[in-house]
């Protein structure tokens, strides 16, 4: 067991201790001096707060004018955006009215020029069916390309030019003529140059001439019927020419405007050989002037770089009075439509109008077939009448076969040699 304390014994203890220090002069001047510490302790923790309220007083105060400027500025700022929303508000306004105007006045435009389109269409139909003699006033305008220069003499001759519209003289195209120009409406293999340049291969050995010439007399057989069929054709040539702007160009002249016409606007859109038909009108003043006339001679010295026409003989010298710049013995003759000639070559736009292919294949080549054996017949006459005028006459010197053999190595000479210069030509 723990010993027991004597409380009261232990409290009197202190109090005469208590007493006794306070009787002593060290305690008293302790206690005055513990008194001058809390008393010095508590002014400066007043101070001290005095000076922490302080500054945080000036401190409050330059947040509320902090605040107040960033409220200022936010409302200014507010103000700024909501009339600048105003101003976009409004600017968007008239630019949707704008746009609204624009749109009704395009509306407005396209209904006019609909109108317009359609009764110009009307009057180019009444003109082409006849029920008025006049063209529309539209036609009557020729577009120049460039007015200030000099005329083209290319163009103004063959209706082509080698540079286009970047030619440096002028070009006018009419708006309507009496001529067709079919751009690149005649195509075959040994015409093209771009597998010659390409390769620099023989391609064009691989032809004859009489193969490209019989090529042309099928192609001759079936357009020309086409042609017929929309009008009065009073010339009719292709060309041959090796350059882009006259390589296989086809010219077709009626005897008017209005067939002219017809046959522009029944030709547009339409395909012929996989390929879609380009015409324009062009003006060819004088055929003799237009044809290069050493080609007809096989003396052109350009080859198919020439850019006058090199032109393929029609059949039965067929429109030669017209290259003569003769108009009144033209031959000519007019299809109605109901005995046109179709062929597998024709695709209409209209896929109602076609007949079977077959049929037309098959009716064409028999046509065909008529024809060169009917050519050949007449061909073969005409040598033996030669023949035997040659035989009669005193001059006529029976050719050997020493003789025909020179004249043979001559010919190939003279090709070879003309087919090494235009390769030469074509490489510069």
């Amino acid at each position: 067991m723990k010993p027991r304390v004597n409380v009261s014994f232990f409290f009197k203890f202190l109090l005469s201790e208590e007493e006794a220090n306070q009787k002593s002069s060290f305690y008293l001047a302790w206690q005055k001096e513990q008194e001058a510490l809390e008393l010095f302790v508590r002014i400066e923790e007043q101070r001290i707060q005095e000076e922490l309220h302080k500054k945080w007083i000036e401190e409050e105060f330059k947040a509320q004018q902090e605040w107040k400027k960033n409220q200022e500025k936010i409302a200014s700022f507010k103000a700024e955006k909501a009339k600048q929303e105003l101003l976009i508000q409004e600017e968007w306004e008239k630019e949707q009215k704008r746009l609204r105007d624009i749109e009704e006045k395009n509306r407005q435009e396209k209904e006019e020029r609909e109108a317009q389109e359609k009764e110009f269409k009307k009057s180019i139909e009444d003109f082409i069916e006849g029920v008025c003699n006049e063209l529309p006033d539209g036609f009557r305008t020729n577009v120049e390309t460039k007015p200030d220069k000099e005329l083209c003499p290319f163009y103004s001759k063959v209706g082509a030019c080698r540079f286009f519209d970047h030619c440096s003289r002028n070009h006018i195209k009419p708006s309507v003529s009496k001529t067709l120009l079919l751009n690149n409406f005649f195509t075959h293999l040994s015409m093209d140059n771009k597998s010659v340049r390409e390769y620099d291969t023989d391609i064009n050995l691989e032809f004859d001439e009489t193969e490209m010439h019989k090529y042309f007399v099928e192609f001759y057989d079936d357009v020309l019927p086409e042609l017929r069929s929309l009008g009065q054709v009073t010339q009719f040539k292709v060309c041959c020419n090796k350059s882009p702007h006259l390589r296989g160009n086809v010219y077709v002249s009626y005897s008017n405007e209005r067939e002219a016409l017809r046959a522009f606007y029944a030709l547009t859109g339409r395909f012929y050989g996989g390929k879609q038909i380009r015409g324009q009108f062009c003006n060819v003043p004088l055929w003799s002037k237009a044809m290069c006339g050493l080609f007809m001679r096989n003396k052109c010295p350009k080859g198919g770089a020439c850019n006058f026409l090199h032109v393929f003989r029609n059949p039965t010298s067929e429109f030669a009075q017209a290259d003569l710049d003769r108009k009144d013995s033209v031959r000519s003759t007019t299809v109605s439509t109901s005995k046109r000639n179709s062929s597998w070559a024709w695709n209409s736009s209209d896929s109602s109008d076609s007949v079977s292919e077959n049929e037309n294949d098959s009716r064409n080549k028999t046509q065909r077939a008529r024809k060169r054996s009917r050519h050949k017949s007449r061909s073969k006459e005409r040598d033996k009448d030669w023949k035997k005028r040659r035989s009669r006459s005193p001059s006529y010197k029976k050719r050997t076969r020493h003789d025909s053999d020179n004249c043979d190595y001559e010919y190939y000479k003279h090709k070879k040699r003309k087919h090494t210069s235009d390769r030469s030509r074509e490489k510069r």
